[in-house]
Order: structure tokens, then C-alpha cells, then sequence
């Protein structure tokens, strides 16, 4: 074994016998098919601000989406926003995700297991909706939150206990 495949070998193991580091998956097309779902999932023709969400511009020129430097989505800012619908499953294909900021539209439904796999996310605000439903168990996967915002939702039952 050479020493590059060494040291790969190594890492590789030491990711598995390490499973809380996250490494980002994807590409910045998975991130635009992931944005697109969420604009025709919650009526993104109809929101306040939507400037050149579904158009071939880079991802850090649709309204509300900051990018890193590779042009992966890092933070979504939609407040006040008009968002009515569901949140979907998809948004949770944002592997470098940090702030997701969707406070006081009208979004319906249950806040989908699959953000549980934003294990980047440190903001997850979703307060002033009308969310329902139990917040899931797969939240506490988001070993980096620091803010959480769900009031003013319908949401039923007991907070899970990785989030207490």
C-alpha cells in the first residue's frame, strides 16, 4: 500500500469510527433541483420577493439565498415572505446549509424528518407559521444548532429530547 493510499484508508476510517463529521455532499445542480422543489412546492410565483429564483443566475443571486465561495447554498432568509405550503422533503439535500430563516409566512403541514440531515444547520427559524404535527425526533441530528424558532405554529406533543 502506498503512502496516499495510506493516509486515504485512514481517513476513510476514521470518518466511519467518526460518524458526527459531516462531509458535504452533492453539488451546487443537487442544490438548485433542492430550491426549485421548495419555490413550486410553497407557491414561490406568489411570494414578495422571488427575484431570479428558477433562472440560470448563480444561486447567490436568487432572493434570499447566500452561497460559499463554491457556490453552495449556505443560508436561506425568507421572512415575511409570503411562503404558503408545505416544506419539502428536499430542502433537506442541502448538505452546507447553516441558516434556514423561513419566520412568519404561511407554511402548512409537518416540518419534514428530512431537515434532520441539515447536520451543518446552527439557525433553524419556522416560527409564525402554521406548521402541525410533532416536531420530529431527527432534529436532534443538528449537533450545530444554536437558534431554534418554532412559536406561533400548531405543532403537537413533547419536544424531543436531543433538542431540550
Amino acid at each position: 500500500m502506498t503512502c496516499g493510499a495510506s493516509l486515504l484508508y485512514l481517513f476513510a476510517l476514521y470518518i466511519f469510527v467518526n460518524p458526527g463529521i459531516a462531509v458535504a455532499q452533492g453539488s451546487v445542480e443537487d442544490d438548485r433541483n433542492a430550491l426549485i422543489a421548495f419555490y413550486d412546492s410553497t407557491g414561490g410565483d406568489s411570494w414578495r420577493g422571488n427575484v431570479y429564483w428558477k433562472s440560470d443566475k448563480p444561486l447567490d443571486q436568487w432572493f434570499g439565498v447566500f452561497t460559499d465561495a463554491d457556490g453552495r447554498v449556505t443560508e436561506l432568509h425568507l421572512i415575511s415572505n409570503r411562503l404558503s405550503g408545505e416544506i419539502p422533503a428536499e430542502l433537506g439535500n442541502l448538505p452546507k446549509l447553516e441558516v434556514l430563516s423561513f419566520n412568519d409566512n404561511r407554511l402548512t403541514g409537518q416540518i419534514p424528518s428530512e431537515l434532520g440531515n441539515l447536520v451543518n444547520l446552527k439557525v433553524l427559524w419556522l416560527g409564525g407559521n402554521r406548521l402541525i404535527g410533532t416536531i420530529p425526533a431527527e432534529l436532534g441530528n443538528l449537533v450545530h444548532l444554536e437558534e431554534l424558532s418554532l412559536h406561533t405554529n400548531q405543532l403537537t406533543g413533547e419536544i424531543p429530547t436531543a433538542l431540550e
